[in-house]
């Protein structure tokens, strides 16, 4: 603030329901910085704030008003004494405090995080760059009629990457079976339940949740209608278990439920025991698409639903 001296300046926060107080000594001086996001003044509250400190014969007295858009308080003191300021107008001011925070690694920080959150409210962080470049793309020519043939392809390349990752997770079963002796896991049963086509069958699928949308990994074991499965599955993510249906196999679905339903598991209709081995990044949902692109681990994922696969065996006293 104009003719505001630092000399044996003193920082408070909330002294007075203040947010920030900055005061001097020598020159009896105060700033007030009321900080304000979303919410709205209370009644009078910018004034009600100039006339304490007035009061306590501060002799200047100034009131800086912070906001996402600079827009001025509903009640101000007027005289030049109020200053309404906008969060992207002290983004220079914080990248330079950044600056000389060097060795002040908590300071530098948190001075980092407060940034960042400017940015992103402001829509000066990257993404809302790179998102208004976008816009500024597509409505340049026919871009936009590109567009709308680039959604088929996106969907097709979405299932062809996703395919491939199934792919990893039946190598490491095929690998296991060859290195144990066991053929369970050798060799699926129906292996087009990963293939491209069918998983894009599954991305389109509208059904509500749990009913639609999946797809996996099965194999044969002690069960004449049971399977043991890997699947990705739209409500919940990645899960293992026992398929089989509760209506057309009603006796064997009973029995694995039986044995398996306090082995801390969910169960649903075409599942007598399923658990959950990772809740996110199948890439039905258009939210999971980053945990798809991103380097996970698939082969520990593969090892996790095969643990869980071989502890269900056990339980039903099938473990060779």
């Amino acid at each position: 603030m104009p003719g505001f001296t630092s000399d044996g300046a003193k920082v408070e926060r909330e002294r007075h329901n203040i947010d920030i107080l900055i005061t001097n000594r020598s020159s009896r001086q105060a700033l007030a910085i009321e900080n304000k996001i979303y919410a709205r003044d209370q009644d009078g509250q910018i004034m009600r704030y100039y006339c304490k400190l007035k009061g306590q014969e501060y002799r200047d007295v100034y009131v800086l008003y912070l906001t996402i858009d600079g827009h001025t308080p509903e009640a101000n003191p007027g005289e030049k004494k109020c200053e309404s300021v906008a969060y992207k107008d002290i983004l220079g001011w914080l990248e330079s405090c950044q600056k000389r925070a060097y060795d002040e690694p908590a300071l530098r920080e948190s001075v980092a995080q407060y940034l960042h959150l400017i940015r992103k409210m402001t829509g000066n962080d990257q993404g809302s760059e790179y998102m208004n470049e976008m816009k500024n793309l597509l409505s340049q020519g026919n871009n936009l009629l590109i567009l709308h043939d680039l959604e088929g392809a996106k969907i097709d390349a979405r299932a062809y990457i996703m395919s491939l990752r199934w792919e990893k997770i039946k190598h490491v079963l095929i690998e296991h079976s060859a290195a144990s002796g066991d053929p369970t896991f050798g060799d699926p049963k129906c292996p087009s339940n990963i293939v491209p086509d069918r998983i894009k069958r599954a991305i389109l699928e509208k059904k509500p949740e749990n009913e639609g949308g999946w797809f996996g990994l099965y194999y044969s074991f002690g069960y004449e209608h049971a399977l043991l499965g890997i699947e990705a599955s739209r409500g919940e993510g990645f899960i293992a278990g026992v398929r089989c249906h509760e209506e057309k196999h009603e006796q064997e679905y009973r029995e694995i439920h039986g044995k398996l339903k306090d082995y801390g598991g969910e169960s649903r209709e075409w599942w007598p025991w399923f658990r959950i081995v990772r809740d996110n990044g199948t890439g039905l949902n258009p939210g999971d698409l980053k945990a798809l692109l991103r380097e996970i681990d698939w082969n520990a994922l593969a090892k996790d639903c095969l643990q869980t696969l071989e502890d269900v065996r056990e339980r039903l006293d099938l473990k060779r």
